[in-house]
């Protein structure tokens, strides 16, 4: 890739955006970011997703520094959120075809999907700010700044009065496109500013998960489980210090602790869970 090749020539600088494994790192963020909100979500290869479905109310898709998007996805994403779904983008996200062409700048095909064109990435260096507006929230970012020259799309982020994040309606769904690496900084730094980007977009889908916490918690982790009528939630706690988590039940369900190797509680929808413990709670 040639950003990378041209970054990699200052030998003194390090990047984890222009390093093998860059592009991976990005969406491993999210889903690292997702877990530590105790929400759980598909990692996968994009064939993987069914594209068929004619109603995608309360679905996102996440495309983190995905560089290249195949030319033969490009009409199922704009069907996925014509049909209500919510996607969100990340970084250099198709910058390239699956032929290595550069197709931001020889007519944009996502153009009328994304709401405008990329106008300019530039390199900044290892960590910058994107302050957005729409939700309100400072987002740390990491290497190079894009910016936006809108066609439909409403700006939600500005820099020296340009375009760095914006939202486009598109059918039934929209775009949340922020052509900066705020990902893989959350990964560098930390993840709640993300945290708190993803609490507001994802609010129509969260209603619809049954345990999640309240708020962001750093390096702790929950699994959902459902047999028959009942829940069974695991927590796991791998931050140095203990961590007092109020959970959100969509139900009216009451938990009973089945393990801990620890003295972790639960007390009404509370928990308390120590450093390296693992709980496992019966709900219903």
């Amino acid at each position: 890739m040639w950003i990378e090749k041209r970054l990699n020539r200052n030998k003194t600088a390090h990047y984890e955006g222009s390093d093998e494994g860059g592009v991976m790192k990005s969406a491993l963020s999210y889903f690292e970011a997702l877990g530590e909100m105790s929400i759980q979500c598909n990692l996968k290869e994009i064939g993987e997703f069914d594209f068929s479905k004619k109603d995608f109310k309360g679905v996102t898709i996440i495309l983190a520094n995905q560089v290249s998007v195949p030319s033969r996805y490009w009409k199922n994403l704009e069907d996925f959120v014509n049909f209500g779904g919510k996607l969100i983008v990340d970084g250099y996200t198709a910058y390239y075809d699956e032929n290595a062409l550069c197709i931001m700048k020889t007519g944009f095909p996502l153009q009328d999907l994304f709401g405008g064109n990329i106008k300019e990435f530039k390199h900044v260096g290892n960590l910058f700010d994107i302050t957005l507006t729409d939700p309100d929230v400072t987002l740390p970012a990491h290497l190079s700044r894009g910016t936006i020259q809108k066609t439909t799309s409403k700006a939600i982020g500005y820099f020296n009065n340009e375009i760095v994040a914006a939202r486009n309606v598109f059918g039934k769904g929209e775009v949340i496109w922020i052509p900066s690496l705020v990902g893989l900084a959350g990964r560098i730094t930390d993840y709640e500013p993300l945290a708190s980007l993803l609490n507001t977009e994802l609010k129509e889908t969260l209603t619809t998960v049954p345990f999640r916490f309240k708020s962001h918690h750093k390096d702790v982790f929950m699994k959902t489980l459902l047999s028959g009528n009942t829940y069974i939630t695991i927590l796991i706690n791998k931050n140095i210090e203990k961590s007092e988590i109020e959970m959100l039940v969509k139900n009216n369900l009451k938990p009973s602790i089945l393990f801990s190797n620890n003295s972790g509680a639960i007390i009404d929808k509370k928990v308390t869970i120590f450093p390296e413990e693992t709980i496992v709670i019966k709900w219903e």
